[in-house]
């Protein structure tokens, strides 16, 4: 596996690890755990993209890096709203305004496992 391929798994997991640290932590870290889902998520369709040799744009849509990808990983097109819905955590969330409530956490999570799971196998790697 290329090098570059790797980096992104490396740091879609680091948002992954992130986010199940912090749901599990003492306060309310919905906001970041929300970030860090929607962060995994689209690292590890990055890292798709970067397997399979694709221009990868600078943009935090995961409903448009879905569609980039749904040829070679078609399971991803069940999670179009999920992806619609999660993409809201790309920026909106780091301001005032916006807040992530614990069932928020919770759905992120659900969602950036089912990618992860998907996504993983796709490139030969384990489940952890």
């Amino acid at each position: 596996m290329k090098e570059a391929v790797k980096e992104w798994i490396q740091k879609a997991e680091e948002d992954f690890a992130a986010a199940l640290k912090l749901i599990g932590a003492k306060g309310r870290f919905y906001n970041v755990v929300c970030f860090h889902c929607q962060q995994s998520v689209e690292k590890y369709i990055k890292a798709i993209m970067q397997f399979n040799e694709k221009h990868i744009k600078k943009t935090h849509s995961l409903a448009f890096l879905a569609d980039q990808v749904k040829e070679c990983l078609p399971r991803i097109e069940l999670f179009s709203e999920d992806l619609k819905w999660l993409d809201v955590f790309a920026v909106q969330i780091r301001y005032p305004g916006e807040k992530a409530g614990k069932n928020d956490a919770v759905k992120a999570v659900n969602i950036s496992k089912s990618i992860r799971g998907i996504v993983r196998p796709y490139l030969g790697l384990k489940q952890k």
